[in-house]
């Protein structure tokens, strides 16, 4: 992660979504196929050891090492946290060399750019992710 400090933010922001990393990955995208119906405008962006789902609504679950993402001034980052420099700012470093648009997450030990996914995932892609994130943590 790029070298920025982050500090207690207050009040925290909105919570716009949720960054789940490791063994909780497999676990949380089971959680998601299983409530797919009743999560509003989820798009689910997902790497090979973390998964991150965004919804405009505030039904998203939660798992032990999650961490709540809100949205400022373009940048996810954890609720609570704040940069100690501009969150533009943090946005330009993180996604430099991939364009300026899509989901840019930012959080003090994990960074991604991700193209911002078109529709909701199938509950049937969720299952298959699970399959391949492993065993998870229940």
């Amino acid at each position: 992660m790029i070298g920025i400090g982050w500090i207690q933010r207050e009040p925290p922001l909105a919570v716009a979504g949720v960054a789940v990393r490791g063994g909780s990955v497999s676990h949380y995208a089971s959680l998601l196929a299983d409530r797919i119906d009743s999560i509003d405008g989820l798009r689910v962006v997902a790497g090979d050891k973390h998964l991150v789902a965004l919804s405009d609504s505030a039904v998203l679950s939660w798992v032990d090492g999650a961490t709540w993402l809100g949205l400022d001034d373009g940048l996810l980052c954890p609720t609570h946290l704040a940069p100690n420099i501009p969150s533009s700012l943090v946005r330009k470093a993180v996604s430099r060399g991939h364009g300026s648009s899509g989901v840019v997450v930012a959080t003090p030990d994990l960074a991604i750019v991700a193209p911002m996914p078109a529709r909701a995932p199938s509950a049937a892609i969720l299952r298959v992710l699970n399959r391949l994130a492993g065993p998870g943590t229940p």
